[in-house]
């Protein structure tokens, strides 16, 4: 009887594990299997090859260039995300009439369709007829091409992602900061606490719970976002300008047909992911505070 009591909690959860295992964790480890064969499907049989394709890949000066592309995107939407969202979720975090329509304009963005976003703006940046060139023309910056110029498509790329996801950050900043006791505010305005020592004292340190989970979301999302690189620059800009690792993957598995090398990238990839998460959870977890129940 005992032993079904502490069995039951788990069997709620064994669908979740079961879901977890056939998507997530067996493709990885499939992954880490082909990356030591040498097989596309051109030519059927696996070949072992142990560590080749790991040294090609990294001897290939496009593979640099696509890390440096994810990287940097990553550094572009980010930050930039998450402070717009929490800056957003402050300003809408009043009990106003008609404030749930602002939440609402401002979160909108965030369920779009990413190819009905991406051509959105891709008619916005369109030299001679979008109104971003337009505009940027009358105030005399001449015509900038945004998504072939291969020193401005990746930019453009980032600003799109932002202003998606900059208001699904908002949501979750939001929830935790109406979760916040009105008591401690109440305090540190009585001991005399301005608006910026109650943001560092009281707001900030109560969100490193939501925070945290707003980073590993963000460090997901900064590689997968391959819908706008193919709808706004097509196969992956001007000059593989716009060629991020996800979307990389996808061209060397699926156009080059070279399934050895794809997974070596996969594995690269898995790698930055948990290395990003493992440092986000070692910089935010420290000093946070979970209430129980």
């Amino acid at each position: 009887m005992r032993a079904k009591k502490v069995l039951r909690p788990y069997l709620f959860i064994l669908p979740a594990f079961i879901f977890l295992g056939l998507f997530t964790y067996w493709p990885v480890f499939k992954s880490v299997y082909y990356s030591f064969f040498r097989w596309n499907l051109f030519t059927p049989r696996r070949v072992f090859v142990g560590l080749d394709l790991y040294r090609e890949v990294f001897q290939d000066p496009l593979t640099w260039k696509v890390l440096k592309n994810t990287f940097q995107l990553g550094l572009e939407t980010i930050v930039p995300s998450i402070i717009i969202g929490m800056a957003l979720a402050l300003l809408l975090n009043r009990a106003l009439r008609g404030i749930s329509l602002f939440r609402l304009a401002v979160y909108y963005p965030s369920v779009l369709p990413t190819v009905a976003l991406g051509a959105i703006w891709v008619f916005l940046f369109i030299p001679g007829y979008g109104l971003v060139p337009y505009y940027l023309e009358k105030l005399g910056f001449g015509q900038v091409r945004f998504l072939e110029d291969p020193r401005l498509a990746l930019h453009a790329i980032a600003f799109v992602t932002v202003w998606k996801q900059a208001g699904y950050f908002m949501i979750f900043f939001l929830a935790g900061l109406q979760n916040i006791p009105p008591y401690l505010y109440e305090a540190a305005l009585i001991e005399g606490a301005g608006a910026f020592q109650r943001f560092r004292y009281i707001t900030f340190p109560l969100l490193k719970p939501i925070s945290l989970f707003v980073v590993v979301m963000a460090l997901i999302g900064s590689v997968q976002w391959v819908d706008q690189v193919f709808i706004m620059t097509q196969d992956a800009g001007p000059f593989n300008s716009t060629n991020i690792l996800l979307f990389y993957i996808y061209q060397t598995a699926f156009q080059y047909w070279d399934l050895g090398k794809a997974s070596v990238l996969t594995v690269i990839q898995v790698s930055i992911l948990i290395s990003g998460t493992l440092l986000a959870f070692r910089v935010f977890e420290r000093g946070i505070y979970y209430e129980r129940a």
